[in-house]
């Protein structure tokens, strides 16, 4: 009699346990279901903030294409930002090419101060970075107008890829 009594609350304490484990991991498995849900829902948000400022990034690109070949802009600003807009697109080396001549010119003019650090400048320091302004917007003027009309109406076309 008492083995029989043992056995049954052995039984019973066995299923207790295993009812318990069933539903933690029935829990556990809900709440990686709502991380999961929770994730692609920012995952959407970050990638619709990403392609906003892809897009307005784009559209300052056009517009500073532009101003230049309307002579709005200096090359050197031009350059300048353009460059650090491509970094911003995150382009391949392929459809960054065409415009490399704008990387050119904002390495050749990023040692140059700005703003505030322009203005703490002597007039003998200005006219010296002034003098590198002129003498890399002369260099690269013929290279940097057909790469300014082309980045004018450039789109990004992103890679498409098929199942084989």
């Amino acid at each position: 009699m008492f083995e029989t009594m043992l056995g049954t609350l052995l039984f019973f304490v066995g299923l207790i346990i295993i009812l318990l484990l069933a539903g933690m991991a029935t829990f556990l498995h809900w709440q990686l279901h709502l991380r999961k849900k929770r994730d692609a829902l920012l995952l959407a948000e970050q990638e619709a903030v990403m392609a906003k400022n892809r897009e307005d990034a784009l559209k300052s690109l056009h517009i500073i294409a532009k101003s230049y070949i309307s002579g709005q802009v200096e090359l050197g600003e031009a350059g300048i930002r353009v460059s650090r807009l491509m970094n911003v697109l995150g382009l391949t080396d392929a459809q960054r090419a065409p415009f490399t001549v704008f990387d050119q010119i904002h390495e050749r003019l990023a040692h140059i101060p700005i703003l505030q650090d322009w203005k703490a400048l002597s007039k003998k320091e200005k006219f010296q970075h002034l003098k590198t302004i002129n003498t890399v917007e002369r260099d690269f003027k013929d290279f940097a107008v057909p790469a300014a009309k082309e980045l004018a109406v450039f789109k990004i076309v992103e890679p498409a890829f098929y199942a084989v």
